[in-house]
């Protein structure tokens, strides 16, 4: 953030602080415990992996709606360049909160193995397309797509992680 603030300056760092921290506040709502009810439930319960993890996620998906609604909301109401960032980065939060949820069966196993390379990748991407994107001189947005980019991605290596070894079924 150092690096961040001293690439932006004040003014473009202070918009980009305030978009980070509108983002942070909707995606606490996603959250709501469910990655931490995750980790205490399959510890105690391990047999019960594939019958918990889809009920969480479509709780975590509504209260992923609820977010993004939320997002509209600030996107309508702020300044464009605010605006957008606030929508990229609540989508980046929203897709840590999904990649932590998946990641998170695996801490109830005692497994960090899994979620330890997934975040060790996701860093150095995200560190990577930074240096890239401070090369560029690409702006807040081009952060906050980077951020969005090296969130999805370990979105996507969790769910692939625990698909791997669990099913993510919806019947009843």
């Amino acid at each position: 953030m150092i690096v961040l603030a001293r690439f932006l300056g004040p003014s473009s760092f202070g918009g980009f602080a305030y978009a980070m921290t509108v983002a942070i506040f909707l995606g606490i709502t996603v959250d709501y415990g469910y990655n931490l009810q995750v980790v205490k439930e399959i510890s105690q319960f391990p047999e019960k992996i594939e019958e918990e993890v889809p009920k969480i996620f479509i709780a975590k998906t509504f209260l992923s709606a609820v977010a993004l609604l939320g997002c509209i909301a600030f996107f309508l109401t702020e300044e464009s360049t605010i605006g957008a960032n606030i929508v990229v980065l609540t989508i980046a939060i929203i897709f840590q909160s999904f990649g932590q949820f998946f990641f998170s069966v695996f801490r109830g196993l005692n497994r960090f193995k899994e979620e330890t390379a997934s975040t060790f990748i996701s860093h150095v991407m995200l560190l990577l397309l930074m240096v890239f994107i401070f090369w560029t001189r690409a702006g807040v947005i081009g952060i906050a797509l980077v951020i969005l980019l090296a969130r999805v991605a370990f979105f996507f290596y969790g769910i692939k992680t625990y698909l791997r070894y669990y099913r993510l079924s919806f019947e009843s």
